[in-house]
């Protein structure tokens, strides 16, 4: 359920994503190129949230398992191991990126 969100966070954030994503959809997600690698990792990320919701018959939201945004502040401090940020990560996230993304998962 994080992850198509994460994916949409970070491409709404940090354009150099883009081409990775890109590959993603089409080389994992199956998607057919049509020339746009923004679109491409759009429906790749579309792709991969069907795949989790209709194949896998797994919730897609933290609202489907009864999770809401009661503990955020503290989730988002975990998530960075007490640091501000995740420098390390894939692409770096603050803990405001980490509470954005929590929410975007509801």
């Amino acid at each position: 359920m994080f992850t198509p969100k994460w994916m949409t966070y970070l491409l709404n954030k940090d354009e150099t994503v883009v081409d990775d994503f890109s590959r993603f959809a089409l080389n994992v997600m199956g998607v057919k190129d049509n020339g746009n690698t923004l679109e491409n990792a759009k429906a790749g990320i579309v792709a991969l949230q069907s795949f989790i919701k209709d194949e896998l018959h797994l919730p897609t939201s933290l609202s489907e398992v009864g999770i809401n945004d009661e503990k955020f502040d503290e989730l988002k401090v975990k998530a960075c191991y007490g640091q501000d940020a995740l420098p390390r990560a894939y692409r770096s996230l603050s803990q405001k990126d980490c509470l954005n993304i929590y929410k975007m998962c509801l």
